[in-house]
């Protein structure tokens, strides 16, 4: 039986219009720049959707031209499929919230004190089961460098110094690494009161208590001296201030001591991390741009002046920043070492020369497989190089030959590479990166050991010994709670920093479109620009340099879900101008 084309085309017309009718409710309450920037973020859901499907295709299977072409046609049609999706789910799906009040109380002692004391119990059990503690090459380093009192910058000196002036307390490793605890435990019992107090529901803010105690990772990240672990306190810390800013509408920030303490957390995750810029610069921009006005305080006629709370949390933040590096590294006569930015910042191009090499060498030309096989030669490639740049690198010559090699014939060579062998470098990338965009790789690989490097200069075997009666019990406590742990929680979710942040780009985007406007790219910003510009420095799959993720992606879920129980479920057109 033939159907005339005339009225196939006819029947696909009216159903797209019907379609098109139906998903235009999804941008209905927009107008002008606003209904751009809905769109933009739409869009751009779409294409990492289409990315992360795709990568893990990738990373996922082998190589062939096979898989090319099928790239090709998923990079053409996903990401219209997903932003329809999206569009459609929209409109078809009531609104998601979280209830919360109008108004927050005092915050409640007690429950910072449970929690803080729920936490440390925990953690400090595992760190007598761990004793001394977990010691890499890093933070014996820096160990060595408060022992001696003299700071160079490799690994930032502010957080040397935090370490140094903890052990004036008590000049010991391990009192270092339980003051790190209770403080990380304090900050997430101010962060649980902070949530209560603005009225949501127990079940929420405890959940984040059991995040901590039930992931697999967070335990371990915490028995380690690491700038990564400071800056989870801090990153916590700035949940806590992140809620309180959306919740009061700007009007939190008001008040000049809270701006002060925004500054100091602000200024330290810039500092204590060479690359906290990429978290601080967008949260301050996007700060300036909806909180910088002056709003009224409920129940008073009087008005709070938002902007100058903004204004000191951003210059105070910068005074502290330069403070620091420019006053306090002088005072204390930090060493600046000679810069390594290029070679710690082309991790992501040696990770798919990398790859080539070990799995399709004939695709290099000669003058690249040249200054590759200077690097190390085939077997020692085979043997050492894994995910990234980062698992040859500190085996082989590399350092010394990638600083040597000019930036422009790097370049070069990674541009010969891609076009030779475009499949092997994709999978290369997706190799190194893929701890940060996989919502399904379990990739923490957080040991906590020792080598023979810090016997003898942060414990030694005696004292070991001498604490081994309290030790061995410590281990048994330690191991049965990991078994009661694999059997209550999915370890794999909450330790996956891939789907956390998945979730959290998911729900911010949404909460763009149905609950807070654009004012929810102030939650999911910085931590968008932070995951998505590390990332292209990698030069393997890090967890730790990613861990907060896992741990500030249930608050600001709260913070882009929650709504007071007279609020309207959908965006006023005047809370998105």
């Amino acid at each position: 039986m033939n159907i005339p084309l005339n009225s196939v085309k006819q029947v696909l017309s009216q159903m797209g219009s019907r379609y098109r009718a139906f998903t235009a409710e999804a941008y209905d309450q927009f107008t002008g720049r606003v209904r751009v920037g809905v769109f933009c973020c739409n869009l751009f859901l779409s294409l990492y959707l289409c990315a992360v499907v795709v990568m893990l295709c990738v990373v996922h299977t082998g190589s062939g031209v096979p898989q090319l072409r099928d790239l090709g046609t998923a990079i053409i049609y996903l990401p219209f499929l997903f932003y329809q999706g999206f569009k459609f789910l929209l409109v078809k799906k009531p609104s998601l919230s979280i209830h919360r009040s109008a108004e927050k109380t005092r915050l409640t002692p007690t429950v910072i004190l449970i929690v803080t004391g729920i936490i440390s119990a925990v953690f400090l059990l595992r760190l007598l089961a761990y004793f001394p503690g977990g010691m890499g090459w890093d933070s014996i380093q820096q160990w060595k460098q408060v022992q001696a009192g003299a700071f160079n910058d490799w690994h930032p000196a502010i957080h040397t110094m935090i370490i140094w002036l903890v052990t004036r307390i008590v000049d010991h490793y391990t009192f270092f690494l339980a003051v790190q605890i209770l403080v990380f435990a304090f900050v997430a019992g101010y962060l649980v009161a902070t949530l209560l107090s603005w009225g949501v529901h127990r079940y929420w803010a405890y959940a984040f208590v059991g995040i901590i105690l039930l992931s697999h990772s967070t335990p371990r990240i915490f028995m380690h001296p690491w700038k990564d672990t400071m800056v989870t306190i801090l990153m916590v810390a700035l949940a806590a201030y992140v809620v309180n800013i959306v919740f009061s509408n700007g009007r939190w920030i008001a008040k000049w001591y809270n701006a002060v303490a925004l500054a100091i957390v602000g200024a330290l995750i810039t500092v204590v991390r060479h690359n906290g810029f990429f978290i601080t610069l967008p949260c301050a921009v996007l700060l300036i741009i909806f909180y910088r006005k002056t709003s009224m305080d409920p129940g008073t006629a009087r008005r709070m002046t938002g902007g100058r709370g903004v204004l000191i949390a951003v210059l105070g933040g910068l005074l502290i920043v330069i403070g620091i590096t420019q006053g306090l590294y002088r005072l204390a006569d930090v060493e600046k070492p000679p810069s390594q930015t290029y070679i710690e910042s082309v991790g992501i191009p040696m990770s798919m020369l990398g790859h080539v090499m070990v799995t399709n060498p004939d695709a290099l030309d000669a003058d690249t497989l040249a200054f590759l096989t200077s690097i190390a030669d085939e077997d020692t490639w085979q043997e050492w190089f894994t995910t990234g740049y980062n698992s040859i690198k500190w085996e082989t010559e590399a350092y010394e030959k990638v600083g040597e090699l000019p930036p422009r014939d790097l370049a070069s060579m990674t541009m010969r590479t891609i076009r030779s062998a475009p499949f092997e470098c994709l999978v290369g990338f997706g190799n190194a990166t893929r701890v940060v965009w996989s919502p399904i790789d379990w990739l923490h690989t957080v040991n906590v050991g020792r080598g023979d490097f810090a016997l003898d200069v942060a414990y030694t075997q005696a004292e070991v010994d001498a604490w081994e009666p309290v030790i061995k019990p410590a281990r048994y406590v330690h191991l049965a709670l990991d078994s009661v742990i694999q059997l209550l929680a999915p370890d794999r979710v909450l330790s996956i920093v891939g789907l956390h942040a998945f979730l959290l780009l998911v729900i911010g985007v949404y909460s763009v479109n149905r609950r807070l406007g654009m004012k929810a790219l102030f939650i999911i910003g910085p931590v968008l620009v932070y995951n998505m510009g590390t990332m292209l420095l990698l030069g393997g799959p890090d967890y730790r340099y990613f861990h907060f993720n896992i741990l500030v992606s249930l608050p600001f879920i709260i913070a882009l879900l929650a709504k007071t129980t007279n609020e309207n479920l959908e965006v006023s057109k005047e809370s998105n101008s």
